[in-house]
Order: C-alpha cells, then structure tokens, then sequence
C-alpha cells in the first residue's frame, strides 16, 4: 500500500494490479495529494496494468459532480493502454452528473458515507469479489 504523496506515480508501473482510491473534493477535484501529481500521473504507460479505482463522493450536496475524481484518474488510465476493472453499477444513486460515468456504469466502485453509510459494507464485499474474479481473469 502506498500514499501517492508519498510515492513518484512511476511506481505504479512496477505492478501489473492495481487498486487505486480518492475522495472527490470540493466541487468534482482530485484530492489535494492527488492533484499535485497529477500531470505526471496522464503521462505514464499502463500497458499490461489492470487497476479498478473507488473513491468516495456526497451524491447530495455535491450532485453534479459525484465521484468526479474516479473518472479523472481512471480516464487517463484507460487511455494508455490500461485495463479497468471494477465498474459499478450507478443504480441506487441519485446524482445529476459525474465524470465516473460510462453508460450506466461508474468506472469504478463508488462509496457515499454522508448518505448512504449502512450500504457502504454490503457494496465493498460484492466489489471486492467482482474484482478478485476480474484480477485473475
């Protein structure tokens, strides 16, 4: 387990697995750790990487960007040459708009603790099986 901040993003690519997470802040950014290396982050290859991303987001007071920070980084991701696992369906949620998006599912496994708390346990474990099958697949 690493802590972006505390880790050059290269560091990813000695893996082939990755499980990478971040809270949308404030009005649909990346958290600030993530921010700051952000650039560096859009420039790295993925080939050969398979990642699934989860984040956190308030479908309420932040509806028009829930859960933005999973569609930041897992777009870049997927747009060199990574494979993304661990879509999530959006069913259950009420949001307007999120950047996370992919037809009627989110690129990854979203979590809002402000509203939806009690469902929070239940929807880790069906994720965490979805992509232990995924990883091995």
């Amino acid at each position: 387990m690493y802590n972006i901040v505390d880790t050059p993003p290269s560091k990813m690519l000695e893996y082939k697995k990755l499980l990478v997470g971040c809270p949308t802040w404030h009005i649909g950014e990346l958290q600030d750790d993530w921010d700051a290396i952000y650039e560096e982050y859009k420039k790295l290859d993925f080939s050969n990487v398979k990642a699934a991303f989860f984040g956190c987001g308030d479908q309420v007071g932040y509806s028009d960007n829930f859960l933005d920070a999973i569609g930041l980084l897992a777009k870049p991701f997927i747009g060199n040459g990574g494979t993304l696992i661990g879509r999530w369906p959006t069913e259950g949620y009420e949001f307007e708009h999120s950047l996370a998006l992919d037809g009627d599912d989110f690129l990854g496994l979203g979590l809002d603790n402000d509203n939806e708390e009690e469902l929070t346990e239940e929807r880790l474990i069906i994720w965490a099986e979805l992509i232990r099958d995924e990883f091995e697949s």
